[in-house]
């Protein structure tokens, strides 16, 4: 228990670093955090951080983790390198998870969502050909990553953002 609040409480900051950086570096973002969206008829999905960046969307998955990480980017589980390694839920597939659920709520597609997930400073992963609307970056390379995914990203018009902006 005391390790599964000191994780909650390393992954909190994190999302608060996140927050920081993303009102920082882009001074007219519209940055929605932690967001309960409706998922189906039976479940609910918690977004860590959502930023409306130059009228472009990214949906953020903060996890704090310092260990390093093996599996493949599409699994549905991969593997935390802990003295015993452990199974844990793929952050990039989750992350897509709450991109779809967005995209229902929202009614656009998913390729309209960057997926970016944030991972703690000593965190090592290697992750392959991974999608092009989707970065996993550590903080402090959080701006390179969002700079470089509006190249993939679709600007969205002013009527249908702020639509987006009254639904969240």
């Amino acid at each position: 228990v005391e390790r599964l609040d000191y994780l909650v409480k390393q992954g909190k900051a994190l999302e608060r670093r996140v927050l920081s950086t993303l009102s920082d570096e882009y001074k007219d973002a519209t940055i929605f955090y932690d967001v309960t969206l409706k998922a189906d008829a039976h479940k609910h999905t918690q977004i860590d951080l959502i930023a409306i960046i130059d009228r472009r969307i990214y949906v953020f998955e903060c996890k704090a983790y310092n260990v390093r990480l093996i599996g493949s980017w599409g699994d549905k589980k991969v593997f935390a390198q802990y003295k015993t390694p452990i199974e844990i839920d793929n952050p990039i597939m989750q992350n897509q998870y709450h991109i779809k659920s967005l995209s229902k709520v929202l009614f656009h597609g998913e390729d309209q969502y960057a997926n970016i997930v944030v991972f703690g400073d000593y965190a090592t992963y290697d992750y392959q050909q991974m999608p092009k609307h989707t970065r996993v970056s550590k903080s402090r390379d959080l701006k390179k990553n969002i700079d470089n995914l509006k190249n993939y990203l679709t600007q969205i018009d002013l009527d249908t953002l702020e639509e987006i902006k009254t639904e969240l």
